[in-house]
């Protein structure tokens, strides 16, 4: 590839994988977002109960153990191990043995089948010559179909060659796959989110490595369509909570995409450079046809479960109120309580705040207490999201003051595979009316909340969501409608905002 042809499709790769811009919440987020989740996941079941042999080595293994009151973990040497097939020999001596004709090798949470295979029980050796199909339950999950294979179960080490299926939530092919615990590499391999026979979207490369934290592409090709829109010599994704070359939270992909009538084309950059251990600078460039630049900038440190920051730079959120801190310090700690179902909160922030032309500095203090998700039901169908918290607002403009208390609960009903719904109740002593700074602030202190979500395809998911005003003999304040589609490497989300008449369109794009 030229170096002119490298610079094009660099430009393709920067406008076609744009992505949400992070820090706006719109009407109900906290309750779309739970049902958008519940929705995945039952979507995601859904698609794993079709896979008929893997379900029933699960299925198999774990009554097989509770029948024999075994406890086993995944990662035991010594745990059990069975053999079984049409023709079986075994030395009892030195461990060797040998097997043809649907043999089954099974140790803890794992088995590989073939028409042949040799081995050691005390070493925990596989060898297989031909077509196997393996299968892992855990660390990692995986469901494979190989040409050849060998297994070290006490060093959790393997080789596999002509390898296609799938490994977590990833679908992989590859000529040969390297495996070394929750670690792996793929040779001359592809690797997708999209379970179809030919993927829409996949990225070829010569070499993948694939750890918890992180996967490395050495020299990919982005295909789409059966095009390759893009390549690179390295391409290096962070994966999973350990992320140490960014700020934990911030987005895996910087490029970041969205469109609304209110504030036109909105194009976003976010950057993070590491100063020091658990110390990072970090940037969101915005911008917005309609709005112009709206920048973020700040340095942050984080150890556990405490965070420091200094920020400074304009927002906007779901009401289209838009505020200009000066600058403002945030100190969040959050930790849960012993082994007790619940979590608290810490926040605190001061700093100098500017809305429309209103100016002061502005404190704030807030401890919420979290409990985990409580079924109300032996089904799971119903689940309740409880949550209360204390707030102090304090502002140099008289007046202004603010303390109570806050509290909300929402109810997550799954009515079927298919169609989730939610009931949610929020009282907040502060609201847009009866506070200097209306930003971040509902419109109203005692909300009422009603959602109904349908996937009425398999790629293809309707909401509805909807607050009423509790205060004001439940008067309806929002009516969204959203529709999300799965294009299997992103998805897209429609919504039209009834109360301000916004459209808006969001892409999210899979780390793959």
């Amino acid at each position: 590839m030229t170096k002119q042809q490298k610079i094009l499709s660099s430009i393709a790769l920067g406008v076609f994988t744009l992505g949400n811009l992070t820090g706006i919440t719109y009407a109900n987020s906290s309750d779309v977002s739970l049902l958008n989740e519940s929705l995945d996941a039952a979507r995601q079941a859904q698609e794993d109960a079709k896979n008929t042999p893997f379900n029933n080595f699960r299925r198999e293994i774990t009554k097989q153990y509770a029948e024999d009151g075994l406890k086993v973990t995944p990662n035991d040497p010594k745990g059990p191990f069975t053999l079984d097939g049409n023709n079986i020999v075994y030395n009892s001596v030195n461990g060797d043995y040998s097997g043809t004709g649907n043999v089954k090798v099974t140790h803890n949470f794992s088995r590989i089948e073939s028409q042949e295979i040799t081995g050691n029980t005390n070493a925990g050796i596989v060898d297989i010559p031909r077509p196997s199909q393996v299968m892992q339950l855990s660390d990692p999950l995986m469901d494979l179909t190989s040409g050849t294979a060998k297994y070290d179960y006490q060093k959790h080490t393997g080789e596999l060659t002509k390898v296609e299926g799938k490994i977590d939530n990833n679908y992989i092919k590859g000529d040969k796959v390297d495996l070394d615990g929750g670690n792996y590499v793929i040779y001359d391999g592809i690797i997708t989110r999209c379970s179809s026979e030919k993927p829409p979207y996949y990225i070829h490369a010569d070499k993948i490595t694939v750890s918890p934290t992180e996967a490395v592409f050495y020299h990919p090709q982005f295909v789409l369509n059966g095009k390759v829109f893009y390549s690179t010599d390295m391409y290096r994704i962070k994966l999973g909570g350990d992320r140490r070359e960014h700020r934990e939270g911030s987005s895996w992909f910087p490029f970041k995409f969205r469109y609304n009538n209110k504030n036109g084309l909105t194009i976003g950059y976010n950057y993070d450079l590491k100063l020091a251990p658990k110390t990072f600078a970090y940037s969101e460039i915005r911008y917005s046809t309609k709005k112009s630049f709206h920048n973020i900038y700040g340095v942050s440190w984080q150890n556990g479960p405490e965070l420091f920051k200094v920020e400074s730079g304009k927002y906007e959120d779901s009401n289209n109120h838009w505020l200009t801190k000066k600058y403002t310090f945030v100190y969040d700690y959050a930790h849960r309580i012993g082994t007790t179902p619940f979590r608290y909160r810490l926040h605190n922030e001061y700093g100098l705040w500017k809305e429309d032309h209103v100016q002061a500095h502005h404190r704030e203090h807030k401890l919420t207490l979290t409990h985990d998700p409580i079924n109300l039901d032996t089904r799971g169908k119903y689940t309740l999201y409880p949550e209360i918290g204390y707030k102090i607002i304090k502002e140099t403009s008289p007046g202004s003051d603010k303390k109570g208390l806050e509290y909300s609960g929402t109810l997550l009903g799954r009515f079927s595979d298919v169609v989730h719904g939610y009931v949610g109740y929020r009282y907040s002593r502060t609201d847009s009316k009866n506070m200097v700074f209306k930003y971040g602030e509902n419109d109203f202190s005692k909300e009422f909340s009603a959602g109904l979500g349908y996937d009425f395809t398999p790629i293809d998911r309707f909401i509805i969501a909807s607050e009423f005003d509790a205060s004001r003999a439940m008067s309806l304040r929002h009516l969204d409608y959203y529709w999300i589609h799965d294009f299997h490497f992103m998805s897209t989300e429609l919504r039209y905002e009834q109360k301000d008449k916004r459209i808006g369109l969001h892409f999210n794009f899979y780390d793959f």
